[in-house]
């Protein structure tokens, strides 16, 4: 718990941010809780390494790598299925949805 405690959550900003947790109450009775660690990875400019783990001490240079990968791998389907809307026209959609 103390290492979570050093990435917590500031309350003063907007955006959730490091470690948290969150308890969902009725009548006084825990329904339901979470405890999260996020944190941004893109934009760049939205990236605050101050609320990221230094061990493993690869953990920093790993997630951006995967998020960079995802978003080439997401790019590229999108890039195709747009090719294939142009190359066969709206109608290939309406097949393939009724399909």
């Amino acid at each position: 718990m103390e290492d979570n405690l050093k990435y917590a959550c500031d309350a003063n900003s907007s955006a959730t941010e490091g470690y948290g947790r969150r308890i969902f109450e009725n009548d006084d009775v825990v329904l339901e809780w979470r405890d999260y660690f996020d944190h941004h990875t893109l934009p760049l400019s939205r990236q605050n390494l101050s609320r990221w783990p230094h061990h493993p001490t690869c953990y920093r240079s790993l997630t951006v790598l995967m998020v960079s990968i995802d978003l080439v791998a997401s790019s590229s389907q999108l890039i195709g299925f747009k090719l294939h809307i142009l190359r066969f026209g709206l109608e290939i959609l309406d097949f393939e949805l009724v399909s």
